[in-house]
């Protein structure tokens, strides 16, 4: 991924809801696993999972993204 497309990925998940910003920052910022950072936040391993999911629908909703990653060519 290159600096633009970093840029873009990045600014929408500021977009997000912070709950579903948190769990993806966790995630795939700081690699944690569902455990961690459901303990991290607070909030059951299930639960973390639905906020992930949630966010994930978002950000493959989100044509800026799908733009930057090309998912609009699959």
């Amino acid at each position: 991924m290159d600096e633009d497309q970093r840029e873009i990925v990045f600014s929408a998940i500021e977009d997000l809801p912070e709950s579903q910003a948190a769990v993806i920052t966790l995630r795939h910022v700081e690699g944690l696993e569902i455990a961690e950072l459901a303990e991290r936040l607070n909030i059951t391993a299930n639960n973390a999972r639905v906020r992930l999911f949630r966010a994930y629908e978002k950000l493959r909703a989100n044509p800026s993204i799908r733009g930057a990653l090309g998912l609009d060519e699959v």
